[in-house]
């Protein structure tokens, strides 16, 4: 999924406003801690000039991925 950055990305070269593709997975987490919207558009920030999209190949140190595990795996108490 592609989403633009709010923050500069730690460990990363993507800067605040710039756009970059992620894993869905990582979305969540990173829209939750502040670090991401996954609302905004190339074309509402960039116009008709945009340019290629970095890639997030790797989990952010810190950023939990706000995944819950499906309802087969928790456990019953």
């Amino acid at each position: 999924m592609k989403i633009r950055a709010l923050v500069d990305i730690p460990c990363t070269d993507i800067k605040s406003g710039e756009f970059f593709e992620v894993e869905d997975i990582q979305v969540p987490g990173l829209v939750a801690g502040g670090y991401a919207d996954d609302q905004a558009t190339e074309v509402s920030v960039y116009g008709t000039e945009i340019p290629p999209a970095k890639a997030l190949t790797f989990p952010v140190p810190g950023i939990a991925e706000a995944v819950e595990a499906p309802a087969d795996d928790k456990k019953k108490k």
